[in-house]
């Protein structure tokens, strides 16, 4: 087996960087960390939202496989550092290939269908004594019979997911099991897909990010996340970094609990959670990756003073550990916010109308200004237009002007 060591120059491969590429891309290279990305076979299946682009990291390697042995073949393990997970589809093929030749910094992979199947997630919390959501999974394929026999003791209103999936991509609530069939007929395109329906559980939800080196976990950044439920789909609106000791302490607990529970020691995460009144938190998903969302959430905890997950694994290889910086309340309030253009038309650009506004710090464009947008009767986080970015010390202002720029949205002048 071959065993790695920290080197002067740290050489990094990312395999599938299908989340937050370009963001991941320029962190790395403006602080002279090279990234080789290794994509496979299911590179060229994801939606252009998250298509490789081939000016991105320092070096490509492109495998038309996803068989293991196929991947192996295209690299030399004692070129690189440190291989990082880049989506959710290559964990099986990231935790075989650091077990084999990066055991320190590896991830099990006799327990890899825990950290990606979201049935297997919340079975796996159960086993460890944690709260989990009473659920059951099912088949898109089956008929009205079949799903009725395996939902029949279940509750109403529930919530819908693929079994394999992020983003909110294909999630869905349904009060009745005809709406459950439907919803996971119009998500599957005539593909099996695997669904998970869980009970509809109520909270504020919260992301947390964190960075694992050999079971020591340590807590990037919180954030509160509000979803907004547009036809029937939950679409990302506001992310906005956590300050509140208690919150902050009660999550960073919990994901060292969940992180344990899912045998996960290494490597980053996206943790999704509710926050229940009665203080008890229940799982929404975890993502073994960077942060999604072109990279919003590491980028509002560096406006912050906070270590942003790329931070994590930098001061990792250089220092040989993490040096995670604590919430700071006079850092002032660091928001992000999607928008949208779901009846469709044409894209504006929304430069000229934000520069008025004294708390953006960074516009992100998803869509091309000029193109043309059909209306979305099944919208979600791929139908986003733009990514917002604010933050300024004076909190009542950021809250101001996001109400202005949502108002602007919902006029049609923004974006």
């Amino acid at each position: 087996m071959f065993m790695h060591s920290i080197a002067p120059n740290p050489q990094i491969l990312v395999i599938n960087p299908l989340v937050s590429a370009s963001y991941l891309s320029e962190q790395m290279k403006s602080a002279d960390f090279p990234c080789t990305a290794l994509y496979t076979g299911m590179a060229s299946q994801v939606p252009g939202y998250c298509r490789p682009d081939p000016t991105l990291f320092d070096k490509q390697i492109h495998v038309e496989s996803d068989n293991l042995l196929d991947v192996l073949e295209a690299f030399q393990p004692q070129d690189y550092s440190y291989v990082l997970n880049g989506s959710e589809e290559s964990t099986f093929i990231t935790d075989y290939i650091t077990c084999l030749y990066f055991r320190t910094w590896s991830n099990d992979p006799r327990s890899s269908r825990r950290r990606i199947d979201k049935y297997e997630m919340q079975t796996a919390l159960a086993e460890a004594g944690l709260p989990s959501i009473r659920q059951v999974k099912v088949c898109s394929s089956w008929t009205d019979s079949d799903l009725r026999k395996h939902l029949e003791s279940f509750c109403f209103p529930a919530f819908c997911k693929p079994a394999f999936g992020y983003g909110s991509l294909g999630a869905f609530a349904a009060a009745s099991l005809a709406e459950v069939k439907q919803g996971m007929d119009e998500h599957r395109q005539h593909r099996e897909m695997e669904y998970v329906i869980q009970e509809l559980i109520c909270g504020k939800e919260y992301i947390i990010d964190t960075f694992s080196a050999e079971g020591i976990h340590h807590v990037c950044s919180i954030h509160k996340n509000q979803k907004e439920l547009i036809q029937n789909r939950p679409l990302y609106r506001i992310t906005e970094v956590e300050k509140d000791p208690e919150i902050i302490l009660r999550c960073e607990n919990y994901a060292v609990e969940l992180l344990n529970a899912l045998d996960f020691r290494n490597g980053p995460a996206h943790i999704e959670i509710f926050l229940q009144e009665n203080g008890s938190i229940k799982l929404i998903e975890i993502n073994n990756r960077i942060s999604g969302g072109r990279g919003v959430v590491n980028k509002l905890a560096m406006l912050s003073g906070l270590t942003s997950q790329d931070a994590a694994l930098r001061q990792l290889l250089k220092f040989g550990r993490v040096f995670p910086a604590p919430c700071d309340a006079a850092a002032g309030l660091a928001r992000g916010l999607v928008l949208y253009k779901l009846t469709g038309g044409t894209v504006y650009d929304p430069m000229p109308k934000l520069d008025t506004f004294k708390t953006v710090r960074e516009t992100i464009m998803l869509k091309a200004v000029g193109e043309e947008l059909p209306a979305c009767p099944q919208p979600s986080l791929l139908d986003a237009v733009c990514i917002i970015l604010l933050h300024d010390h004076d909190e009542e202002l950021v809250e101001s002007e996001t109400k202005a720029i949502f108002a602007g949205e919902r006029m049609g002048i923004l974006p």
